[in-house]
């Protein structure tokens, strides 16, 4: 393991390194004869950290096992074949090292798994590659004017219950619609609503008096603040869940939208652009509301854990 580091530190398991490493002197190599590097071949978390505590840790390395054991990326030998609890401690440990030797008082972790050597540049010829990289991170502040401007476009995510690292269309089109004054895309699949390029959508319409949440369930990702946000959800007696259908179509008679990721929390959307309709909405009370009630969790969770690690 080196002792002396330059920049910005993360931590590798290769063919041939183990542990923390400068980025300014990792062997290039290592990248340019990687599946993950040549042929997208590799999934990925964000996870927040404050100092080494990593929020909602188990929940995100829960779905990275998920995501190695579908794309079948086993690490070293040494760790076992298949992903397992013992390598999700591994994964516990070498965060731990790596949050530790950075420093920093709230971090944006990102573990990556890629598919490790290639000899002819399709079939791996080891085991997968892992990479930690650790940076900075400034919790967002919502102010009048940030909310999300959204243009619908259709399209289903390869692989849709996985976080895989290929953003190909996404990383092609966001800068034209980007120049147009839209902040991201609104993927749509036989006129249902699936997700944003990195986040879970969800709208509210009003029936009788009662305030109707619907998310997309199937061909979505499943992430790990939507989870936390359907909890909040489900303690409100005044407001209905449902888990299922949202009609492209539908869109034009909703209340409110909003979003939910590891790096925006709860955000509010503004504006829903279609091919047919636009649809101008205010900042609701919903999206207001479980907003707070997440930076609540989220402060209470950091409290209760950042001595427990």
């Amino acid at each position: 393991m080196r002792r002396k580091f330059f920049g910005k530190t993360g931590y590798a398991v290769t063919g041939n390194f183990c542990g923390l490493f400068d980025l300014d002197g990792f062997d290039a190599r290592t990248i340019l004869e990687d599946l993950g590097f040549l042929r997208a071949h590799a999934c990925f978390e964000v996870m927040e950290a404050k100092g080494t505590k990593v929020f909602h840790e188990d929940s995100h390395l829960d779905r990275l096992v998920s995501s190695m054991r579908f794309l079948r990326l086993p690490l070293s030998p040494k760790i076992g074949r298949l992903p397992s609890i013992d390598f999700k401690n591994f994964f516990k440990k070498a965060l731990n090292d790596v949050l530790l030797v950075n420093g920093f008082s709230s971090s944006l972790v990102r573990v990556i798994v890629t598919g490790g050597h290639t000899y002819d540049g399709f079939h791996p010829s080891g085991p997968a590659n892992l990479y930690i990289l650790v940076s900075p991170f400034s919790a967002p502040r919502l102010k009048t004017g940030k909310e999300l401007k959204l243009k619908i476009i259709p399209h289903l995510r390869e692989f849709s219950q996985i976080k895989t690292t290929n953003y190909c269309l996404a990383e092609t089109i966001l800068p034209y619609f980007t120049f147009l004054g839209y902040d991201d895309v609104l993927y749509s699949y036989n006129n249902r609503i699936l997700e944003t390029s990195t986040a879970n959508f969800f709208v509210v319409n009003s029936s009788h008096g009662k305030k109707i949440i619907t998310t997309p369930k199937e061909n979505i990702l499943p992430g790990v603040t939507r989870e936390i946000v359907l909890e909040i959800i489900c303690k409100r007696t005044d407001y209905i869940l449902e888990e299922g259908n949202i009609f492209e179509d539908s869109l034009v008679l909703a209340d409110e939208a909003f979003v939910t990721s590891t790096t925006r929390f709860v955000w509010p959307i503004s504006k829903i652009r279609s091919d047919y309709f636009r649809k101008l909405m205010p900042v609701g009370p919903v999206a207001l509301e479980l907003r707070k009630k997440f930076l609540e969790y989220r402060k209470k969770y950091y409290s209760n854990n950042l001595d427990k690690k």
